[in-house]
């Protein structure tokens, strides 16, 4: 989990078949949220920008909340399976940085 100077936003990384999603409702509705409006939306993969369908599903989600709401972005299985650790955290602040429209944002290990 990280967070946001000033303002709050917790952050989740998580594989799509993680059954912490079980106990977390509001994610997993996000995430199923993703799904139904994936066909309008055209959500790519935060790292290697492939666009999601039929044959490119998501293997993980990055999810950010904050005073409730959910926002859901997707990592593709490639991505999720051969792409190092780092990338895919530098490629989730990216995501993260244009989620709260600030580029210079700083982020904190929770337990900081």
């Amino acid at each position: 989990m990280r967070k946001l100077r000033s303002n709050v936003v917790v952050t989740h990384l998580i594989g799509a078949g993680d059954r912490r999603l079980a106990r977390a409702p509001s994610l997993r509705d996000a995430i199923r949220n993703f799904h139904y409006t994936a066909p309008t939306r055209g959500p790519i993969c935060i790292c290697c920008r492939t666009k999601f369908g039929s044959t490119v599903r998501p293997a993980a989600f990055l999810l950010g909340v904050s005073g409730g709401v959910v926002s859901t972005s997707g990592v593709c299985n490639r991505c999720w399976r051969s792409a190092p650790d780092a990338e895919i955290e530098a490629a989730a602040l990216r995501t993260l940085r244009k989620l709260i429209g600030s580029p210079g944002a700083h982020f904190e290990d929770a337990a900081s």
